[in-house]
């Protein structure tokens, strides 16, 4: 690819500086978006809603603002100074769940948590760019798979901070002795350190040097970027769905796997916090940096790497999940869930990474926040709320959590494997796109 030789940073200890103070926004943009979860049946319980209000609250409310707006943030990131993007990002989600701890209404925590979808869209777009721009294409991979992996840490690790928060609360401020609710005082807990670091962001980072751009201007034009992607819309578009897809899986056991074992199998919240974290952040982290290394190594001489390791792992971890929920015993739940996120994390992070070699370099952000528009639309917009939808469906009165997450599970992981071959396929026959293989062997 053109462009791609420039002037790198003299010091190394800047770039990663730089992945380090991303890393821990990410990790705490995923804690302030997840932590609700833990909470869902005190939240039905205090705002008296249904499951699939909550449903919407946890996963539409946040999926639309966040998908829809990641795009013309990303064109913002691919022109402006991408620091102070971060800056305000940050500032706005952080004190968007600083706000909802102390609401007390459904419709109010709906409008903070679109306030925190904003924030948050501003970070990874602007994040993979500059990450981009501090590396050479050799260490790009790697550094876009640790940032990639403290989100998933985050989604992961916020049940254990969340747990760990819930019971340090229930202990030394017992309901009623505040005039909080506990996920109140949660809320307010969590939201003051990701407003702290990113004031730490905002004065320690810099801006880097953009690539060099092909003869045409610095920066690619929204009119390019459409007839980029329609030249190759048989490669992004399934690949894009694809991941999304794939993302409704864990978006569903995410959202409603601390309630299915309390309500299946008598845990305690807080316990289910620790439990479900644990599992999930040494799985999903193993499998975002461990399935990017398996790519790498088949994309020597094929340019189907990325969709044929997805499709292994969809088809994998979506056997593994759909069996999660079905499970009598505990320990059997978590080996299920532990093996499923491992495939399917992996499988979905695997194409935003990768985006870095594919993605021409003046529309690095834009492409990255489309791919994260669909993931976020789909996985989170549709896995929480249809979730809730199926099991009232089937009734019980929210007992059939489980058998709900089996066919989100199933019907998900089909249509994501079917996409992944797909674009397969598409990059089998494509023209002029070398990238997969060529741009990581070559350099």
């Amino acid at each position: 690819m053109s462009g791609e030789a420039h002037s790198w940073p003299a010091s190394r200890r800047r770039a990663w500086t730089a992945v380090a103070f991303l890393s821990l926004l990410y990790v705490l943009s995923f804690s302030d978006r997840s932590i609700l979860s833990l909470m869902v049946d005190p939240l039905r319980q205090d705002l008296r809603v249904s499951d699939v209000q909550l449903g919407l609250l946890l996963g539409s409310a946040f999926a639309l603002f966040y998908g829809v707006l990641g795009v013309p943030i990303a064109r913002l990131a691919d022109r402006q100074d991408r620091r102070l993007l971060i800056l305000g990002g940050a500032t706005l989600w952080s004190l968007s769940t600083l706000f909802s701890g102390f609401v007390d209404s459904f419709a109010l925590l709906v409008v903070l948590r679109a306030g925190l979808a904003v924030g948050e869209a501003a970070l990874s777009p602007a994040a993979y760019s500059m990450i981009g721009d501090f590396f050479s294409p050799r260490e790009r991979t790697f550094a876009a798979s640790l940032y990639t992996s403290a989100g998933v840490f985050g989604a992961s690790g916020s049940l254990i901070l969340g747990g760990l928060t819930i019971g340090f609360v229930e202990a030394r401020l017992p309901p009623g002795s505040t005039g909080f609710h506990t996920w109140q005082i949660v809320l307010l807990l969590l939201g003051a350190p990701s407003l702290l670091i990113a004031i730490a962001f905002g004065l320690f980072v810099r801006e880097p040097p953009r690539a060099a751009e092909a003869p045409g201007g610095p920066q690619s034009a929204l009119e390019e970027i459409w007839r980029y992607l329609a030249r190759h819309l048989r490669i992004y578009a399934p690949l894009f769905l694809a991941a999304g897809f794939t993302q409704v899986i864990a978006g569903s056991f995410g959202a409603w796997g601390p309630t299915f074992l309390h309500r299946a199998h008598g845990w305690a919240l807080e316990d289910t916090g620790l439990a479900i974290g644990t599992t999930g952040v040494i799985a999903s982290i193993a499998g975002t940096i461990l399935l990017p290394m398996i790519t790498r190594r088949v994309a020597t001489g094929r340019r189907d790497a990325v969709p044929l390791v997805s499709a292994i792992g969809v088809l994998v971890g979506g056997c593994f999940m759909v069996a999660a929920p079905l499970q009598a015993q505990s320990w059997s739940y978590f080996l299920c869930t532990a093996i499923g996120s491992f495939c399917l994390m992996g499988a979905a992070n695997n194409v935003p990474i990768w985006l870095q070699i594919l993605a021409p370099p003046r529309m690095r952000a834009t492409l990255v926040a489309l791919c994260l528009m669909s993931i976020t639309l789909i996985g989170v917009g549709m896995g929480p709320a249809t979730t809730a939808a199926i099991s009232e469906w089937l009734g019980g009165n929210g007992s059939r959590i489980g058998t709900a997450l089996s066919i989100i599970a199933g019907s998900s992981a089909s249509v994501g494997f079917l996409l992944f071959l797909l674009a397969r396929r598409a990059l089998g026959i494509a023209e002029g796109i070398p990238e997969w293989a060529s741009n990581e062997s070559s350099t």
